[in-house]
């Protein structure tokens, strides 16, 4: 594993290369911040990282959405107006917990509507007639590791989708490499396969901490 500079490094020039291919229209450098002696936060630049990735609003809404333009917690924003967070704590080189989420639109907005103003701005001069038509209802995706809250419903790597108390079983915590791959493979399929550099972010492997008890649900694994 690499330290965590070096892989806030990685993370910030990777979004910005998506930016150089036209898969970003917006993204933020990222930092890694040591606190407590070995424990490090890393996430996009701001002056707490890790609160700055959690936005206190209703799951998977417009206004949650809004929220997050509005206080740019978000690692890139990709060309249909989606948003990727990227957020990290470790021990050391370890990871101790993690948030990344995929955080689709909530609207239909083509690339060229958002080039002569900002995408909060393009969003907030919408009549309510235009955000209607354009409503897409899709679902954030979001993975956390988080250990130290592990419970008979609360895996310690899990997935949330479509509501906040929905927790699918993760193998284990993802790599930011693995999240990338996982996003732009599935979601962005075109990118994927023809803009130059956008595979070639590393995949660091991470031990596999699902439990027994949660082998036996539908859950998420990858070789």
């Amino acid at each position: 594993m690499v330290s965590p500079p070096v892989l806030a490094k990685r993370i910030g020039d990777y979004v910005f290369r998506l930016m150089e291919n036209d898969v970003a229209l917006d993204a933020n450098a990222h930092v890694a911040l040591q606190r407590d002696n070995n424990r490090w936060f890393l996430s996009w630049a701001s002056e707490h990282p890790w609160q700055a990735s959690i936005i206190n609003s209703d799951f998977a809404t417009i206004s949650e959405y809004r929220a997050l333009l509005e206080n740019r917690a978000f690692s890139a924003i990709l060309y249909d107006g989606s948003a990727l967070q990227i957020s990290y704590i470790f021990e050391g080189n370890t990871v101790t917990k993690h948030r990344l989420c995929y955080y689709p639109c909530p609207l239909l907005i083509a690339p060229d509507e958002v080039q002569a103003e900002s995408l909060l701005d393009f969003i907030s001069n919408l009549s309510a007639e235009e955000v209607d038509r354009r409503l897409r209802l899709r679902s954030p995706i979001r993975f956390d590791f988080d250990p130290d809250s592990v419970a008979d419903d609360h895996p310690s790597s899990h997935m949330h989708i479509s509501f906040e108390e929905c927790r699918i079983a993760v193998a284990g915590p993802l790599s930011a490499g693995r999240f990338f791959e996982f996003v732009l493979r599935n979601f962005y399929r075109d990118a994927w396969n023809s803009k130059n550099g956008i595979r070639d972010f590393r995949i660091d492997a991470h031990e596999r901490v699902i439990s027994e008890a949660d082998r036996v649900w539908a859950h998420v694994n990858w070789d």
